[in-house]
C-alpha cells in the first residue's frame, strides 16, 4: 500500500482556488520533487500533506502506522532548551526503548520477560539503537553545527539555524516519510553536498521535498511534481527529465495551437466567401464546425523575467588589482594574504562554507567600511564602474511606489517605466505598490532591474538567486552568461558555477582563500571540501611542510594498529549480537543481561576508534599526497 495518498485535493486563498484536483501517491523508494512558481501552492500544499491544514475539498490517507516528518519553514523553541537537546529530540524513540531495555535486563530470569527483551532489541538494533551515538554527530556536523554550538540556546540561533537544526532532528528521527519545505535554504555548499549524500545513501524512508535548487532536485529526486496553474502535473525522473518533457510539452502544444488557427482561418474563409451564393449551405455547415472547433487559447507561458544587459561601456584591460588582503572580525582571521589580478570578462565566483568571509570580501572590493581588522591594496582599473547587489538589501524610501522608483533611476516616461517593470514581472495595478509590501521575490526582482539600469561594467553579486523561484533563476543565469562586462558571485546556488571561469574558495584550511581554475569548477569544489576538517582559525598558519620518515612510519604504525583494532572489535561485536539473538541464552540468569552491557560499551569503543583512525588516516593521505593533494588547487595563496 502507498505510504500516503491524495484525492482530489483543493484549497481555495483570497477568494480564488490555490489548486484543485490535486490527486497523487507517494510509494516507498519515492523522491519527489515538488517545484512550482512562488505562490503556486507548494508549502500549502505540504501542510495539508502533513496535517496542519484542512482542505477545502479532496483527502488525504495515511498508511497505517506511517511515521510522517516535516520540515517547516519557520521554528521555535523554549527558553532553556539548548541546541544539542533540541537535536536530541530526533532520538527520543531509540533512548526510551534503550531504557526499557535496560529495565527488562534486570529481570531476564523470567521467562516472559527474556522474550520482550529479545523482541526489543531485535528493533532497537534494526533501527540503528546501536550507533545513534555516532549518527548524532554524523548529521550535526554535516548540517554545520560543531562542539562551540552544544550550550547554545536554540530559541537565540538566527532563522537559517533554526531550519537546519530542526532538520537534524528529522533526520534523527527517521520517519518513514520525509515532507521537506525547502530544505536546501540557509545550507552551504558542503552542507549541501553531505545532504544529498545523506538523502540518497543513507536515508531509507520516502521523500517529498520543495526546492529550487536545480543541483539538488538533480541529484535527488526520482519523480517531480509540478503545481502549474493551479493544477498539479507528474513527471518522470529528475530535473533534467522534467525539462526535457516540458520542452516536448511545448512544441507539441504550440503545433496544436498553430494547426486549430489554420483551420479557424480556413472555415472563416469559407463562410464569408460562400454564405450567400450557391454553396450558402456549404457555408452554413461551415459555421457550426466552427461553433464545435475546439477554443484553443494561445499557449500560456509563464511569465519570466525579462532580464538582459545591452552593451556596457568597456573597462581596461585589467580590471582589479589586489594584494595582500586578509580581514578578522572579533579578532579572528578569516582570511589574509590573498593577491591576484582579474581581467575584463572573467567571472569570479566565490564560494565557502557560512562565516568564511563571502560577503566581507565583496563589501571590501565595494569599497565600504567593514567592522573588525583589515589589511591589504585593492586597485581598480581604468573604465569601470561598479553595480553592487547585496543580500536582503533596502531601498532608501520604503513607501516610494516601483513606477516612481524606475523614473528616478532614470528610465524617461510612464509608458517606458511600465513597459520595463513588466519586463520584470510587475504589471498592472503591481507598478502602483510601495515597495514595503513586496515579497523576498520581488524584492530581489526589483533589485536587479536597479543594478541593469545603472549601467555598471563591473558586477558584484552576493546571492542573487535569494528568493527566486525556478523560472526566475534559469532566467538570470541565462541574462549573467550574456553580461558582456566582469562578474563576482558569492552563491550557494550551484547551478551558476558553470558560468565561472575561476573559483576563489574562502574558508579552505584556516587562513587561505584558493584559487580554482578548472573546467568543471562546481565538482573542483566538492572535491577540495570532500573530507575537509575545519581547522581552528585561532592558530597562525604555520608554514606547511612534510613529517620527517620516522614520523611517517610511525603514523603508518598507528594506522595499521587501529585497523586491527577495529577488527576485532567488529568481530566481538558480530558475536555478541549472534549470542543475544539465541533464546537459550536468557534461560542462564544475568547472562543476556552481561552480554549487552558489553555490548554497549562495545559500541562506544568503536566509535573512539574510528574517530581516531579517521583523524590518523586522513592525516597519512594527505602527507603521502603531498601539498597538491586534490590536484584542482592552482596557486593556493596562503599568508
Amino acid at each position: 500500500m502507498s505510504l500516503l495518498q491524495a484525492e482530489g485535493l483543493r484549497f481555495w486563498a483570497g477568494g480564488r482556488p490555490l489548486f484543485e484536483d490535486v490527486s497523487f501517491r507517494i510509494e516507498r523508494g519515492d523522491r519527489i520533487g515538488l517545484i512550482g512558481r512562488n505562490g503556486s501552492g507548494k508549502t500549502t500544499l505540504l501542510r495539508l500533506l502533513a496535517g496542519e491544514l484542512p482542505p477545502d475539498g479532496g483527502t488525504v490517507r495515511r498508511a497505517r502506522e506511517v511515521r510522517v516528518g516535516y520540515l517547516r519553514q519557520e521554528e521555535t523553541w523554549p527558553s532553556g532548551v539548548t541546541v544539542w537537546e533540541a537535536a536530541r529530540e530526533g532520538l527520543r524513540e531509540l533512548e526510551a526503548m534503550e531504557k526499557e531495555l535496560e529495565a527488562l535486563s534486570r529481570e531476564l530470569h523470567r521467562p516472559e520477560v527474556q522474550e520482550a527483551y529479545t523482541r526489543l532489541e531485535e528493533a532497537f538494533r534494526q533501527k540503528g539503537g546501536y550507533e545513534k551515538e555516532t549518527r548524532f554527530l554524523k548529521v550535526l556536523r554535516g548540517l554545520g553545527f560543531g562542539p562551540e554550538d552544544e550550550g547554545k540556546e536554540a530559541r537565540h540561533l538566527s532563522g537559517g539555524e533554526k531550519i537546519r537544526l530542526s532538520l537534524v532532528r528529522l533526520l534523527l528521527e527517521d520517519p518513514d516519510l520525509l515532507l521537506l519545505d525547502e530544505p536546501t535554504n540557509h545550507l552551504d555548499i558542503a552542507a549541501l553536498t553531505w545532504l544529498e549524500g545523506y538523502l540518497t545513501a543513507s536515508y531509507k524512508g520516502s521523500l517529498l521535498f520543495a526546492s529550487h535548487d536545480r543541483v539538488f532536485l538533480d541529484r535527488v529526486a526520482n519523480r517531480i511534481l509540478e503545481l502549474r496553474d493551479g493544477r498539479l502535473h507528474r513527471y518522470r525522473g529528475n530535473y533534467t527529465a522534467y525539462r526535457r518533457e516540458r520542452e516536448r510539452e511545448e512544441r507539441e502544444e504550440e503545433a496544436r495551437r498553430k494547426a486549430v488557427e489554420e483551420e479557424r482561418k480556413r472555415l472563416e474563409a469559407f463562410i464569408q466567401r460562400y454564405r450567400a451564393g450557391q454553396r450558402a449551405r456549404q457555408a452554413k455547415s461551415r459555421e457550426k464546425r466552427l461553433e464545435r472547433l475546439e477554443a484553443v487559447e494561445a499557449i500560456r507561458r509563464e511569465g519570466k523575467m525579462g532580464l538582459r544587459w545591452e552593451e556596457v561601456q568597456r573597462s581596461g584591460r585589467t580590471v582589479l588589482r589586489f594584494e595582500n588582503l586578509g580581514v578578522a572580525l572579533g579578532g579572528v582571521w578569516l582570511f589574509r594574504g590573498f593577491s591576484g589580478e582579474v581581467m575584463r570578462g572573467e567571472r569570479v565566483i566565490i564560494a565557502g562554507p557560512n562565516g568564511s568571509g563571502k560577503t566581507t570580501l565583496l563589501r571590501m572590493l565595494h569599497g565600504e567600511t567593514i567592522p573588525g581588522e583589515r589589511e591589504g591594496e585593492i586597485l581598480w582599473g581604468p573604465g569601470t564602474k561598479v553595480a553592487f547587489l547585496r543580500q536582503e538589501e533596502g531601498f532608501a524610501d520604503e513607501d516610494q511606489t516601483l513606477l516612481d522608483l524606475a523614473l528616478d533611476l532614470g528610465v524617461p516616461t510612464v509608458e517606458e517605466a511600465r513597459r520595463l517593470l513588466a519586463r520584470f514581472l510587475f504589471r498592472g495595478e503591481d507598478v502602483e505598490k510601495p515597495i514595503r509590501v513586496l515579497s523576498g521575490g520581488e524584492r530581489q526582482r526589483l533589485q536587479l532591474l536597479r543594478i541593469q539600469l545603472e549601467g555598471a561594467n563591473v558586477l558584484l553579486l552576493d546571492e542573487p538567486t535569494n528568493h527566486l523561484d525556478l523560472p526566475s533563476r534559469e532566467e538570470l543565469e541565462e541574462a549573467l552568461e550574456a553580461f558582456p562586462g566582469t562578474l563576482f558571485l558569492v552563491t550557494h546556488d550551484r547551478s551558476l558555477f558553470r558560468l565561472g571561469t575561476r573559483l576563489w574558495a574562502l574558508g579552505v584550511g584556516g587562513k587561505k582563500a584558493v584559487e580554482l581554475q578548472e573546467e568543471d569548477l562546481l565538482g573542483a569544489y566538492e572535491v577540495l571540501w570532500q573530507g575537509q576538517e575545519e581547522r581552528p582559525r585561532e592558530r597562525e598558519p604555520k608554514e606547511e611542510k612534510g613529517l620527517s620518515k620516522h614520523q611517517r612510519q610511525r603514523l603508518e604504525r598507528e594506522v595499521l594498529a587501529l585497523e586491527e583494532t577495529i577488527e576485532a572489535l567488529e568481530k566481538e561485536k558480530a558475536l555478541l549480537e549472534a549470542e543475544l539473538a539465541n533464546p537459550e541464552v536468557y534461560r542462564e540468569g544475568d547472562r543476556a543481561r552481561e552480554l549487552a552491557l558489553r555490548l554497549k560499551a562495545l559500541q562506544e569503543e568503536l566509535e573512539e576508534a574510528y574517530g581516531r583512525w579517521s583523524q590518523k588516516a586522513g592525516a597519512l593521505e594527505e602527507e603521502m599526497a603531498g601539498p597538491t593533494a586534490n590536484g584542482h588547487t592552482q596557486g593556493a595563496r596562503d599568508g
